[in-house]
């Protein structure tokens, strides 16, 4: 039997990927069933763990790849880090955002392996953004006392909590109000008054 490629590996592994994305898009995290996103990839029963030993850590995968599409984007505007990273944030509290992101995070669980994941996904948000945020420190447009990566967890945390809001339908408010509220109290205690103008 012939080998297969490395290349070959990781396209198949995108095409699971990308189906699984289309999925959630379209039918939410609850009808991304391993049978649904299988279908999507045009792929047989039991492809998906030659590729992922778990759903979970199919997900994991998936919001990994958004985490770093947003990091990509963010590192583009070199020339002025402050300002990304206040259009970034706006974005990221004022809009809400990827729904399988905030089922995948707010899985509630006594398994160990899921909690693990959990773990190593909000380790590689804060490791992805830690240089970005650093940068604009060095620049100026942070303050030089913000602990970076408390700021990142932090971000992360009102985020992940907004989502998850939107998601279940449980705001008393709305998320954008919430949203704007952090966001002004952020700029407020991160930003220097150099960015803020």
């Amino acid at each position: 039997m012939p080998k297969v490629s490395t290349a070959h590996k990781e396209q198949v592994r995108q095409r699971l990927l990308d189906a699984a994305r289309r999925v959630v898009l379209r039918d939410g995290h609850e009808g991304a069933t391993t049978r649904a996103i299988l279908d999507e990839a045009g792929m047989s029963a039991g492809s998906l763990y030659s590729y992922f030993a778990s759903k979970t850590e199919l997900f994991e995968a998936l919001a990994e790849q958004v985490v770093g599409e947003n990091v990509r984007a963010f590192a583009l505007d070199d020339d002025n880090q402050g300002d990304a990273l206040v259009r970034f944030v706006t974005e990221l509290l004022t809009e809400p955002d990827l729904t399988a992101l905030a089922w995948f995070r707010g899985r509630m669980t006594t398994d160990p392996d899921v909690r693990a994941s959990l773990r190593r996904f909000n380790r590689s948000i804060v490791e992805s953004f830690t240089p970005l945020l650093a940068a604009a420190q060095h620049d100026g447009a942070i303050d030089a006392d913000v602990d970076t990566e408390a700021v990142i967890e932090l971000v992360d945390v009102l985020y992940e909590g907004l989502n998850r809001r939107h998601v279940m339908g449980t705001f008393v408010t709305d998320f954008e109000r919430v949203g704007a509220t952090a966001l002004a109290l952020l700029l407020r205690g991160a930003v220097t008054e150099r960015s803020n103008a």
